[in-house]
């Protein structure tokens, strides 16, 4: 069987409690407000570098002079806010990427030169970021394809989709090869298991993986979930 090769975080516990309240005073110098819509579990794990996007964020209607200055506030930070639903303006919708995490994503998931090249492509706007996903996909595509062990997964077509997903959200790599094997069905249902995360802020999207039950026991597994748990507690307690 093949594995997804995968280094996991080695900082410690306060360095992502740092990077988060770092960034998080640079959105507060831009409203008193306003850097409250990212108190959410999954907008703290892009702040602290521990995942490289933080999608589905649905709270921020601002004023287009507020918005300018969000962005220029975002850029200085090495981070990016795109726009999920340009077309559809009725339905608001945003991903906050941090840039810095996608430039090392090659070194958390080390699965070729198809991952890093893909870079080249990111660069600070909502184009550049479709872009460099659009690489990923279609090197992890070829990966796939050039393994004889891991053909199969091909048989979903949405594969390279959900593991370069998975890559941007972090989630070590026992977690994603549990999920491709249970959606091509060499895992079943009763062998899966959610994992959940708190969000005190309540905003934002949730933080929560599915993956089997043997992947969640890994010891590699457990000690990112209890790093993200301890991060995300830490930078709530330190904003009251």
């Amino acid at each position: 069987m093949w594995h997804i090769p995968y280094n996991p975080p080695r900082e410690e516990i306060s360095f992502y409690i740092d990077q988060a309240l770092s960034r998080l005073d640079a959105l507060r110098r831009v409203d008193q407000d306003l850097w409250r819509d990212f108190l959410g579990a999954s907008s703290l794990l892009a702040l602290s570098g521990l995942r490289a996007q933080s999608p589905y964020h649905d709270r921020l209607n601002i004023s287009a002079s507020t918005r300018k200055a969000l962005q220029q506030a975002m850029r200085k930070e090495d981070l990016l806010w795109v726009d999920e639903n340009p077309y559809t303006p009725e339905h608001l919708s945003y991903s906050l990427v941090n840039l810095a995490a996608c430039r090392r994503l090659a070194d958390a998931y080390p699965l070729g030169e198809g991952i890093s090249t893909a870079t080249a492509v990111l660069e600070y706007s909502t184009a550049g970021f479709y872009a460099y996903n659009l690489a990923l996909d279609i090197s992890l595509a070829r990966i796939l394809e050039e393994r004889e062990e891991a053909k199969v997964w091909l048989t979903d077509w949405w594969t390279p989709h959900n593991l370069r997903f998975g890559m941007l959200l972090g989630y070590p790599a026992k977690v994603l090869e549990s999920f491709v094997r249970h959606e091509i069905g060499q895992i079943p249902q009763q062998q899966m298991e959610a994992v959940n995360f708190p969000n005190p802020a309540n905003m934002g999207a949730a933080v929560s993986f599915l993956a089997s039950k043997e992947a969640i026991r890994d010891e590699e597994t457990q000690r990112v979930i209890q790093l993200w748990r301890q991060v995300i507690s830490g930078v709530w307690e330190r904003c009251q």
